[in-house]
């Protein structure tokens, strides 16, 4: 296991260093590699696990307590179009639901359940921004910067990992925050957003994604610390189709 680990630090050393002479050149060719990757695995359809850990301070939150909301989903991604099992898995209750993302909207009903509802899909984008496909492809095209790739230990063998650093606009998509003003100068200055993408060192296969994404309400204090992960394999997807009936709701009361 140490051996493997010092030729593993060797190799990132030897492929990762000299980004911080990269070129506008250099960062546009690896977003279009990226961009082209996600771009693959959304077209042909893959398979997705995603994990998040959603940690709210402050705000209405007690001083030197947090507020923890872990997830867990399980499904497919192809299209634009996202289906899944969506389960919390903190709290007491820890419910699942079968949620769809698509055209817009967020349709969700609770496992066992016949009755669908649906609210605006951007207002829930921070629950599973990593399974997003077409949104990173955008931010990865209009990121402020990406650095080259390092190689990284994924699964049973190597990626190459790259950092991308979304600009303003993708970032208040990311994290659904709509701003104007001081407010938005005032958010801007507090919220962070890296994007990581895992490529499979060969043919350059979506492998995985992490989203880090942070960021201070300027209105009510409250800080937000957004960690979702999502791993990726090939899978023979078909058509995701939205449900045809479903009420109308607010995102607040989505999962209520």
């Amino acid at each position: 296991m140490r051996t493997l680990a010092g030729l593993l630090v060797a190799l990132v050393l030897v492929t990762g260093c000299g980004t911080s002479k990269r070129t506008q050149a250099d960062m546009e060719r690896d977003a279009q590699a990226v961009a082209a990757a996600l771009q693959a695995a959304d077209t042909a359809g893959v398979g997705m696990r995603l994990t998040e850990n959603w940690v709210i301070t402050g705000g209405q939150v007690p001083k030197g307590q947090q507020s923890t909301v872990g997830i867990s989903a399980n499904g497919d991604v192809k299209a634009g179009r996202v289906k899944m099992t969506l389960t919390f898995t903190t709290g007491h209750s820890k419910p699942a639901y079968d949620a769809v993302v698509g055209d817009g909207y967020l349709y969700v009903k609770p496992q066992k359940s016949d009755g669908w509802m649906r609210t605006p899909q951007p207002a829930a984008t921070p629950l599973y921004p990593a399974a997003l496909l077409r949104l990173l492809r955008e931010s990865v095209l209009l990121a402020r910067r990406v650095d080259g790739y390092s190689v990284v230990q994924q699964g049973g063998g190597f990626a190459h990992r790259y950092a991308v650093f979304p600009a303003a606009d993708q970032l208040e998509q990311l994290e659904a925050i709509s701003l104007s003003g001081g407010d938005e100068s005032a958010f801007l200055k507090t919220a962070s957003a890296e994007i990581d993408v895992f490529l499979s060192t060969s043919g350059n296969r979506l492998q995985r994604v992490e989203v880090h994404l942070g960021g201070t309400d300027p209105s009510s204090g409250e800080k937000n610390k957004i960690d979702s992960s999502a791993d990726y394999r090939s899978a023979r997807v078909a058509e995701i189709t939205l449900p045809g009936r479903a009420q109308d709701v607010q995102p607040s009361q989505i999962f209520g």
